[in-house]
């Protein structure tokens, strides 16, 4: 089975650590969306800092436009495609993410294997935050798991 529907790219730019303290509970309307497992307001402290470990914030841009949001760690490619779509008014299909590796270089997340890489790289970096790019697709031949099906 193909898990890239569309191709997609992410960025971490610099990984920054998020200490629970700075971001109590119900901080925000947009962290409390229970698609991305974030902690809700009436989770006491203590379990709301265990939650905040099984997810991490999304921070993307997309032309001049920033949004933020929480992610579990879980979640799949299609889940991350949904939220930014939802969340920018784009259609899933038409930009891609990419995301900045601990080389500095661009990668592509095109699947679920692309995106588990950049969260395990943020995760052993430390950090809570992922800096994605958006942008929209250009004339882009295929994706890094389109061979990644049975042979």
């Amino acid at each position: 089975k193909n898990l890239c529907l569309s191709t997609f790219e992410a960025h971490v730019d610099e990984v920054i650590p998020e200490p629970s303290w700075t971001n109590p509970p119900g901080r925000s309307p947009a962290s409390r969306l229970s698609s991305v497992g974030a902690a809700g307001n009436d989770m006491p402290p203590r379990l709301a800092a265990r939650q905040d470990m099984k997810t991490v914030t999304i921070k993307a841009s997309f032309r001049e436009d920033i949004i933020r949001f929480r992610f579990s760690l879980t979640s799949n490619i299609v889940e991350l495609k949904e939220e930014v779509a939802k969340r920018l008014r784009l259609e899933v299909g038409t930009f891609e993410i990419k995301y900045l590796d601990d080389d500095r270089e661009w990668v592509l997340v095109a699947c679920d294997s692309d995106l588990q890489e950049c969260l395990d790289l943020s995760r052993s970096s430390g950090g809570h935050m992922i800096r994605l790019l958006v942008h929209d697709i250009s004339g882009n031949l295929g994706s890094s798991c389109e061979s990644s099906g049975d042979l």
